[in-house]
């Protein structure tokens, strides 16, 4: 991914659970540092996929908006969900339909 802040995340968090790794291991044992390793492993994969899942949804908006500011495509409002990206979907919808009956 060519996000800087993202990598910078990301390698921020894998430093992070290293740490947790190594001085769980020297201060409670291997096992317990082994169980804080694959504890940070899983969250940061949660974290990676989430981010990832989020990221494409951005870049569905973007080309969607850039069908319809072309004019190749009618706005739609599409599935009604919650959350930001749906509501920016929304708004991307009503300023189209504005600009479309102001031409």
């Amino acid at each position: 991914m060519n996000n800087r802040e993202y990598r910078k995340t990301v390698l921020i968090s894998t430093v992070i659970i290293l740490m947790a790794f190594l001085i769980g291991a020297m201060l409670l044992g291997i096992k317990a540092g082994v169980i804080l390793l694959l504890s940070g492993a899983v969250l940061l994969a949660v974290f990676v996929f989430y981010t990832n899942t989020r990221y494409r949804h951005i870049a569905n908006l973007n080309d969607y908006l850039v069908r319809v500011l072309s004019g190749a495509e009618a706005p739609e409002i599409g599935s009604q969900e919650e959350g930001e990206l749906s509501i920016l979907r929304t708004n991307i919808y009503k300023a189209a339909t504005m600009l479309k009956a102001q031409n």
